[in-house]
């Protein structure tokens, strides 16, 4: 604790020093910048690989050895594909990468192995049909008897016709918000919406 406030104590002296020089007009505007490269080029550098310059000492960075990880990196994408499938990519047709999709599954596949089996409902359950609560509502409305099923068991549904709604809405966020019906009635509406062709 006290090395930080030293170290704060050392800035603003620092700090201070500086505006003295300037004040006094020891250093001009062509030495500001030249000890402004100075610190960037030299001195920050310097600073830095002397941060990482420690004596290695048996059991040193132990926990940091323990940390489990896996990095999946593709060519070509940017932030923000989400899951790269077309009921995620909010509209953007570009968005939809069945190939890089994949790294979901991977990730799940990783977790599984770090903390043993362990079921993500809707992930690797095995649920995996067409129709189900997290598809969006232009989507399941698209199919007559998915939409009268969704309007019978949620009847507020029936309300959401506007198209920025139904492209961003989906059984379950809705439920979220508005809590229309129960956790258990919401998956049976998963059930029954999966057994639709």
């Amino acid at each position: 604790m006290l090395n930080v406030l030293y170290l704060q104590i050392a800035i603003v002296l620092l700090i201070v020093v500086g505006i003295v020089l300037k004040k006094i007009k020891i250093i001009s505007e062509q030495g500001k910048k030249e000890l402004t490269n100075l610190v960037i080029y030299l001195i920050l550098p310097c600073n830095i690989l002397k941060a990482f310059m420690v004596d290695f000492q048996a059991g040193m960075g132990a926990d940091f050895v323990k940390i489990e990880f896996e990095m999946h990196m593709f060519k070509g994408l940017g932030h923000g594909l989400s899951l790269g499938t077309s009921y995620t990519c909010a509209g953007f047709a570009d968005d939809v990468k069945p190939r890089y999709a994949k790294w979901f599954e991977m990730s799940v596949e990783w977790l599984e192995e770090v903390f043993g089996d362990f079921k993500l409902y809707g992930v690797n359950d095995g649920r995996d049909s067409k129709y189900n609560i997290d598809r969006n509502l232009q989507f399941l409305f698209g199919n007559q008897q998915a939409k009268e099923l969704c309007i019978e068991k949620m009847p507020v549904l029936a309300g959401f016709t506007n198209e920025k709604q139904m492209i961003e809405m989906t059984p379950r966020k809705i439920n979220g918000f508005m809590k229309t019906i129960s956790k258990e009635e919401l998956i049976m509406l998963d059930e029954e919406l999966s057994t639709i062709q």
